[in-house]
């Protein structure tokens, strides 16, 4: 792909211009070409097998970024990534150490002290000049501002440890909110069966309740037949009592 301008970049950027060129006929005529030269499909097509000013350039891969360093959205960045020293911005490195990744977290922390120590008393002496030779208060806060860069370069190097300890924020949080919810269904869960339980027992509790009404319900009816039989039997032996008389 031919390389785009490094024009300025918006906080919204347009998409780059060399999209037009993505068309299905310049696909088809790249395809055509790829066969051509008989390569296969995942073959990268050579840049130098096509003209200079051809469109088809745009719908070639972009080369792999150089080993070192590459641009990004009109940024430099460098491969792997690492931050810049003190020493590549000019600044004077005021911890004692001869690579930065070798300070740990127990240096860091002394050396942050160090440096807090001194910015006071380059502050002091700040306030001392600029009440006896105040022309000379850009020497201090020369100090002043070197100190402030090499505290902010110490600190810096707390960020991927700040970024895992984020990370591990992030998955409690989430480890609490799943706890929560599954807690949540199991009472839930409870609640239910205490009330299926409740159902069946009441449905228990009615059905023994007619099996217990049924038999009282049906002495009462032999016995009314039984005094019915008895009232007849007592008519019938009157009405033959009458008679013989």
């Amino acid at each position: 792909m031919a390389d785009s301008n490094q024009g300025p970049i918006s906080t919204f950027p347009d998409p780059p211009p060399f999209y037009t060129h993505f068309t299905p006929s310049n696909q088809a005529t790249l395809r055509a070409h790829r066969s051509t030269l008989g390569l296969s499909a995942s073959a990268p097509i050579p840049a130098s097998s096509l003209p200079a000013d051809s469109p088809l350039q745009y719908l070639l891969p972009p080369p792999p970024p150089l080993p070192e360093n590459y641009w990004s959205f009109a940024e430099h960045w460098t491969s792997p990534e690492r931050h810049p020293s003190l020493e590549e911005f000019g600044i004077q490195r005021l911890y004692s150490t001869e690579d930065e990744d070798e300070v740990a977290g127990a240096n860091r922390v002394v050396e942050l002290r160090r440096l807090s120590k001194s910015l006071l008393l380059s502050f002091l002496e700040l306030v001392g000049v600029m009440g006896v030779n105040p022309e000379e208060y850009h020497v201090k806060t020369a100090d002043i501002q070197t100190i402030l860069f090499n505290m902010h370069h110490l600190i810096n190097q707390y960020r991927p440890h700040q970024a895992r300890e984020t990370l591990c924020l992030m998955m409690e949080d989430q480890l609490q909110r799943t706890r929560k919810e599954t807690e949540e269904n199991r009472a839930a869960v409870r609640r239910v069966e205490e009330a299926l339980l409740g159902v069946e027992f009441m449905a228990r509790t009615v059905k023994q309740g007619e099996q217990l009404d049924r038999p009282f319900s049906m002495e009462s009816k032999e016995e009314k037949a039984l005094e019915k039989a008895k009232l007849k039997d007592a008519q019938g032996w009157h009405l033959i009592m009458d008679s013989t008389q």
